[in-house]
């Protein structure tokens, strides 16, 4: 089957076959430029450039050579270093969970025992107590010997206080009342300041 036959198989209309054919007619008989095709391979060989000589394509393979071992080497210390330190984490992880175990473990065991301690204490009777109390007075409702209670000593201090004309005991019955109001018992301060 030749180059018409094909492109009409292809489908190609009759007259576009025999243009095709036509461009094609030097190939075809072999009529080929060889000057043409010279001058076409020797620009393309020049459009490479000039080759470079063994040597220095030897040393560029050996630099690139170096840089793979080099980046080998150390990618493979990464990987050992990495995987040191997951195995060490692994084992953390590991404990970790023994002790949560051991934890729940005993929790859950104490939590029965304290379950029981409680039913225990909860069916025991109540003992009944009674509460007895006694009337005890705060230190402004005591009496002195004489009988003052509180206010009684203290509108005495008071009054002693804005008509003497002492400045030393009017310091004392100042510090008297002081006293008195900070809950001092009345029976202390009516002797410490003679206050009757």
């Amino acid at each position: 089957m030749d180059l018409f036959e094909r492109l009409r198989a292809a489908g190609i209309s009759a007259s576009e076959a025999t243009d095709i054919v036509q461009e094609h007619a030097d190939v075809a008989t072999g009529d080929i430029d060889v000057d043409r095709l010279t001058k076409a391979m020797e620009g393309v060989a020049s459009s490479f450039g000039e080759a470079a000589p063994p040597s220095a394509v030897d040393a560029a393979v050996q630099e690139a050579s170096d840089i793979v071992d080099a980046v080998t080497k150390g990618a493979d210390a990464l990987l050992v270093e990495q995987r040191t330190q997951y195995e060490a984490l692994a084992k953390g992880m590991l404990a970790l969970a023994d002790e949560v175990r051991d934890l729940r473990s005993t929790m859950s065991s104490g939590t029965a025992e304290l379950q029981k301690s409680l039913t225990a204490v909860a069916d025991e009777p109540v003992a009944r107590r009674s509460i007895s109390a006694e009337y005890i007075p705060a230190p402004g409702e005591m009496n002195t010997d004489d009988g003052l209670g509180y206010n009684e000593l203290l509108n005495k201090a008071i009054n002693e206080l804005k008509s003497t004309g002492s400045r030393d005991r009017a310091v004392e019955l100042r510090k008297a009342v002081s006293m008195l109001e900070s809950g001092f018992s009345v029976t202390h301060v009516s002797a410490q300041f003679g206050i009757n």
